[in-house]
Formats: C-alpha cells, structure tokens, sequence
C-alpha cells in the first residue's frame, strides 16, 4: 500500500460514521467542522509513543559511521546535522528517510544503581521487574505520568490513555505499575485492532462487532467481515454529502484504504496461527510467566500492530503509546567478540529496529488539519533499558537515544546531537582501550517530553525535584559496578555543582 494522505483534527476525535450495521472511526474531516471549531491551539495535536528494546547497544554500531565533526551549538552541546553522516550499522536503508525527522542524542547517563532496566520504566511502558529488587524503587513511567494529566486528556471519554502492544510476546519488563498492578499488553493482533475500533464504535463497554453478509462456509473458515464493508452504505452516504470537500472525500477513502488493508492484513494473520496469550490485568505484585509467540511472520505481526497503533493515534483514541520491540539477550552480553558485535547489529537491523522504522514512516504518511504530519506533531521515543552493555556488563552510561518528530517544533530533528563532555572521560573496567565521556543525566531526556507537553514540575516529580531515579546522583550507590560508580563520582564532584538541581530540560534540543 502507497502513502496514507490522512488530514486530521483534533477537535473532532469523537466524530463517528454511524451506519446501521457498524458505527466507524472517521478521520477528521475539515470541511464537516464550523469554521470555529478550526481554531485548535497546537496542544492538541501533540501525541508521543514509546517504543523500547532490551539490553543495550554496542555504541560504535548505533552511532554515525566514521568521525564525525561536531560544532558546538550551546554551552555543554555539539552537534552536526545527520544529513551530512552514515547511520550506524544497527539502522537499515529504511532509516534513510527519516533522517531529517529524527535526531540522535548521545550523552546521556542513568544516575541509577546499574541493574536490569530500572529506568525502562522511565522511558514508558511501565516498571521493570521480575528478577532485579533495584527496580522496586523505580517511579511511574512518563506515559503513565502523562496519561493522568488533564494537559494531554482534558477528558479522557472513549480513549484508551495508553496504546501499550508487546507483539513479540509479554518479557519480565513492562510489568508493574508503581510496584503493583500488572498493566495489560496486547499481543494478539486482532484482538488490538478490535480493542482500538471498538473504543471509537462503542463508547463505555466495547461489544463485538456483527459479521452480515457472510455465508456458512465463510464463517466456518473463520473469514470475519471488514468493518469498513459493514459500514459502507454510511460510507456512501458520507461521500454523496453536499458538505465534503473534494480534498476531504480523497482523504476519507485513502483512510478507509488503510483500515481495510491493516484488517484483512490483520484477520491473514490470525487464520494463518492461534490467538497468542493477551496479558491480564492483576492487582497480585507477582509478574505472571513470560511467553513467547511463534517466530514465524513475527516482524510482520509487528508491523501490523505498529499500523494499528498509528490509526488509533490518527483517529484520536489515544494520544500515548508504547510498543515493545524485540532484543536479544546473549549477544549484547558478549560484544567484545567482534562476530557477536556483528552479529547484533544484525539481528537489531532486520528483526527490530525495521518495526520503528516502519512507524516513524507510517505517523510521516498522516497530515493533519495543522498542516504537519503526525510525525511532525509528535515525539517517538526509540530507547533501550541499559546503555552501553558491554561496559561492566549491566551499564547505564550513554543510552541509546534516537527521537523521530518535533512535537510541533519544540524538539530540533535532523541531528545528531552530543551533551558527552568533549574532555572528561572514564575507562570502563574490564574494557581496555575503551573511554566514555560523562554527559547529563538520561533523565534530562523525560524532563524535556514531559514540559513539552505543558507539564510543570509540581505535576510530575516525585518526593523530591525532578524525574525519576536519580539515587547515584552523590556517587554512592550501591550495586554499581566499578565503571559506573567511576562516572557516577564525576557526577558528584563536577556535575551537579556546576549545574545545580534536577528539573532541567535538554538545552538546545528541547526549545520549548
């Protein structure tokens, strides 16, 4: 399927089409809406989804291929337009097109007791757990935070807060919410599709949609009608309307295009295996056993759970989410074997990193009603739980950080961005010839998404300033291994003195 020209606004997200046989999300339609109604303030296309993997990267292969000149643009900042450089081995040809929407941040630090992801919890998606008693100290995670304020969802009616899918299968991350309830995570693709639609169609408690027109043998085989053909007589109507404009009835059937596309996509997929596991809902602090889906068609289940995600961000029924790429565990622990660093690259290039990709390029093919596409307005954030892992192991030093849009231009994209300091620099224990050089704290990162949404420090800190873990932030930690604590003392002693207090924003970057 081409490009999906979809215009939106915002201010009709509970605009449906209504037919006798279905009631369908429409996308937001200009020339339905008063002339008033077109006045919306930017906050309202602003939309942000988290999509991580597990176990860190090897740097070299997540950074720009060569040496790369950097210019410094602010005090403590360097950068260098990624126009001008070679994605890293971890990113595929199907990068290429995103490089002027995304930016790369390097630099950036978690102030945390080094342990199994106990900031993945920060970067969305829920807290951690499972096998790493660190993690139980961890906060709520940002899209929690934001779901709960009325800055994003002035009304929460017929939303979903939070868009969560594991397609490759629910892991030990992702798994308590402050310590206790198990946050739901759809694996199952149909059952995300229906549970996306059926938000918009039916609004307080979804029921399932009615199947006309298919005969015995049809139901048999288990064919499901599409939901755009049960509503085709509204369709009709809709597009005979005196009031739609030429531009919005092209904009509607691209629309119809795509959800008909991701459902018969959708419904090949689950004929083709059985439903996966859909984890539930518990009040129990115990995470229920990990599983794991088939591997056959797994990036194209992904895939599919990645358009379906992007229809409910373009539809208005949610204005969050959070998607759980696949990692792998056994190679990033052994990156000082060259193969294995190749290897890795590999599998994190053609397994997982082509999901976000394949996003990133989906939110670009929506425009919406201000004239910018859903990328445009929105903030992905690409991360994994640990940074450089090889480094002592479990480490947090250097996160990979790659954001795609601009939240309406509050974050500067087409760069690639370093905060490491140009001199100061630690030698990893059990590493040799290997530096790395003290930036800021990760959580300057989350700060930054949470003030570009309008949040004020009262409404997302903790007991203390700031966001999230900062428990090192003095240099004593226990559980660090000796290279972390290393950075963590450079933090201590240079850092923080010089830059006093924690709610602080990524200077440059963030221009809010």
């Amino acid at each position: 399927m081409g490009t999906v020209n979809v215009v939106v606004n915002p201010l009709s997200r509970r605009m449906l089409l209504r037919g006798s046989a279905a009631t369908l999300a429409l996308p937001f339609l200009s020339s339905l809406l008063p002339n008033r109604a077109l006045a919306a303030t930017d906050a309202d296309f602003r939309k942000a989804a988290f999509l991580v993997f597990g176990h860190g990267v090897y740097w070299d292969n997540w950074s720009p291929v060569g040496p790369v000149t950097l210019t410094q643009v602010a005090p403590g900042v360097r950068a260098a337009p990624l126009s001008n450089l070679t994605l890293g081995s971890y990113f595929g040809p199907d990068f290429a097109p995103l490089r002027s929407k995304v930016s790369l941040l390097e630099g950036l630090d978690l102030l945390a007791a080094v342990g199994h992801a106990h900031n993945t919890s920060l970067a969305g998606g829920g807290h951690t757990g499972g096998n790493d008693s660190f993690d139980a100290r961890s906060a709520n995670s940002i899209d929690t935070v934001l779901a709960r304020s009325t800055k994003v969802y002035p009304t929460t009616a017929n939303r979903i807060p939070v868009l969560r899918a594991t397609p490759y299968g629910h892991t030990y991350s992702h798994c308590y919410e402050d310590g206790n309830p198990v946050i739901l995570n759809e694996s199952d693709s149909r059952a995300y599709f229906n549970k996306v639609v059926m938000r918009v169609a039916s609004p307080g408690t979804p029921t399932p949609m009615p199947t006309p027109g298919l005969t015995d043998a049809e139901r048999r085989a288990g064919r499901k009608k599409l939901m755009v053909d049960q509503a085709l007589d509204a369709i009709t109507a809709l597009r005979s309307s005196g009031r739609l404009s030429m531009a919005d009835r092209q904009v509607a059937d691209a629309f119809f295009d795509f959800m008909r596309d991701v459902q018969t996509r959708v419904n090949a997929e689950a004929q083709a295996r059985p439903p996966m596991m859909t984890m539930p809902v518990s009040s129990n602090a115990t995470c229920p056993a990990p599983f794991t889906p088939d591997a056959a068609g797994a990036l194209a289940r992904a895939r599919n759970m990645a358009d379906i995600t992007v229809m409910g961000l373009a539809c208005g029924v949610s204005r969050l989410a959070y998607l759980k790429l696949l990692d792998e565990h056994d190679l990033v622990h052994t990156l000082d074997n060259a193969n294995n660093r190749v290897a890795h690259a590999t599998f994190l290039r053609t397994e997982s990193l082509p999901v976000a990709s394949h996003f990133m390029s989906r939110m670009e093919s929506f425009i919406e009603s201000n004239g910018k596409t859903l990328l445009d307005n929105s903030a992905v954030l690409l991360t994994s739980d640990l940074g450089a892992s090889k480094y002592d192991n479990h480490c947090g030093l250097n996160v990979p950080v790659m954001v795609g849009g601009s939240l309406n231009g509050l974050l500067r994209t087409g760069q690639y961005v370093s905060f490491a300091h140009p001199t100061a620099s630690v030698t990893p224990g059990g590493y040799p010839g290997r530096t790395l050089r003290p930036g800021r704290p990760y959580n300057d990162l989350l700060v930054s998404l949470l003030r570009a949404f309008g949040l004020t420090s009262a409404e997302y800190r903790g007991s203390s300033p700031g966001f999230g873990v900062y428990d090192c932030q003095n240099g004593a930690c226990s559980g660090s291994s000796s290279t972390h604590s290393a950075m963590l003392a450079y933090y201590a002693s240079t850092y923080f003195p010089a830059n006093p207090g924690r709610d602080q924003a990524l200077p440059w970057w963030f221009q809010g």
